[in-house]
């Protein structure tokens, strides 16, 4: 397999760099974090052409912000005849203020790394982010969307949309102290269809929460069962408002266990399922997605008898029927599991419209990175390892064409961004 270029991640000159997303189509777009011993943490963002070569960087500072971090990237573009046409950089930022309390911010830069406009997401005085998140819908307006916690320890939920042109179009916020989420997962793909779920603290149940075009909320759906789900891995909807969950599921006799749960637009329990590995160990998903045949694939780590991990990937039909099991074991003594990257997981790709569509999966081996491109019938279109140049190296962002790896050697963090060729091209998939 060839790789079409590496580059070192080092735009600012010396210091300590990690990538947490990219964005590639031509031209490639990443964001992450850049410190130094006595500067930082900046977000930090840079623009790289065809041939791996960086045209410009941005590091964003804010001198009422004592830290800011890269958390997620957007680039929107759409084919107009030959021409691509670039309609802006979205760059979604954490930030620290002066006070310790979390903010986050939406910046906008266009092709040239110009800043076209910046919002600063308000909050009370009383209020600091817990977690949050970006995501883009197909009509290409951008979402906001995670927890904020008062001096009480009151949990709410917002959700804010934004037009490209920076206009906000809908702000929402929910209060219930019976719907007090531990972490939250985010879905878009329609307009009129935007979901959040999680792990109630109360009761240990998935929970989802459905909004409709206009910010307001439809539904509240709760998955109750008699086992414990400690984690949402993921969350997905179809264009038809199926909801698809993976979670960890709890037992007494069988540890950790994937569960696999499916809602229909009017949230009906379609079916759901459970996965128990052949040791009866811990069995952790890390990622759901859904093909056009509504298909459901189900990726992440199960435990062996003898304390390592295998990749496993599951796929059912659409009544939730297994249709295949792959599992992607280490060397001998050597652990395999995929990494989960932000707030979107698994994406199909094809090379040519005519081709079977395959994903790939993210994760490491041992202490080396692997990448995973998967067929949809059931098994493994190829296999790489990578290994860095450091004491630990693991993959914290996946484009279609484009790999970031962190590798740390003693208090120094380096960051590589690979990218492939049309081989690789076709496979290549997001785990972001």
């Amino acid at each position: 397999m060839e790789t079409k270029w590496v580059a070192l991640f080092d735009v600012a000159g010396e210091g300590n760099y990690t990538i947490t997303d990219i964005s590639s189509y031509k031209d490639t777009y990443v964001t992450g974090t850049y410190w130094t011993d006595d500067m930082g943490p900046f977000c930090i963002t840079a623009k790289y052409d065809e041939d791996g070569n960086p045209e410009w960087h941005i590091v964003y500072e804010v001198h009422d912000f004592k830290s800011t971090q890269g958390k997620s990237i957007e680039v929107l573009q759409t084919e107009e005849g030959i021409l691509d046409i670039q309609r802006g950089v979205y760059v979604y930022i954490r930030a620290v203020d002066r006070a310790g309390r979390r903010n986050s911010v939406l910046v906008k830069y266009d092709s040239l790394g110009n800043l076209e406009w910046e919002r600063i997401l308000q909050k009370s005085a009383d209020e600091s982010e817990r977690e949050s998140m970006m995501l883009s819908d197909y009509a290409g307006d951008i979402y906001t969307a995670g927890l904020r916690t008062d001096l009480h320890g009151a949990v709410t939920v917002f959700i804010t949309k934004y037009s490209q042109a920076g206009v906000k179009l809908w702000s929402t916020s929910y209060y219930n102290p019976t719907i007090r989420f531990r972490h939250i997962k985010c879905d878009v793909r329609s307009p009129d269809q935007f979901i959040i779920g999680g792990i109630l603290e109360e009761g240990r149940d998935l929970c989802y929460l459905r909004y409709d075009s206009i910010g307001t909320l439809v539904s509240i759906t709760r998955h109750e069962s008699p086992e414990q789900e400690d984690v949402l891995a993921d969350i997905k909807i179809d264009m038809q408002g199926n909801v698809y969950m993976a979670g960890v599921s709890t037992s007494s006799e069988t540890d950790d266990d994937y569960l696999t749960v499916v809602y229909s637009r009017d949230n009906d329990l379609l079916w759901q399922n459970r996965y128990d590995g052949r040791a009866h160990l811990d069995d952790i998903p890390k990622a759901v997605t859904v093909d056009d045949s509504f298909n459901v694939y189900v990726t992440g780590k199960s435990q062996e008898e003898d304390g390592t991990t295998d990749i496993v990937t599951i796929k059912y039909d659409k009544e939730g029927n297994e249709m295949w099991k792959t599992t992607f074991s280490g060397k001998k003594n050597e652990s395999a599991e995929p990494y989960s990257m932000g707030p979107g997981f698994m994406h199909f790709y094809s090379y040519k419209s005519s081709d079977v569509p395959v994903f790939s999966i993210a994760g490491t081996a041992g202490t080396d990175v692997v990448f995973l491109s998967h067929s949809i019938n059931g098994f493994y279109s190829w296999t790489t390892r990578y290994k860095g140049e450091g004491e630990r190296s693991a993959p914290t962002a996946l484009s279609r064409d484009c790999i970031a790896v962190q590798t740390i050697s003693g208090e120094k963090t380096e960051a590589h961004l690979l990218k492939y060729g049309k081989a690789e091209l076709f496979g290549i998939a997001r785990w972001d």
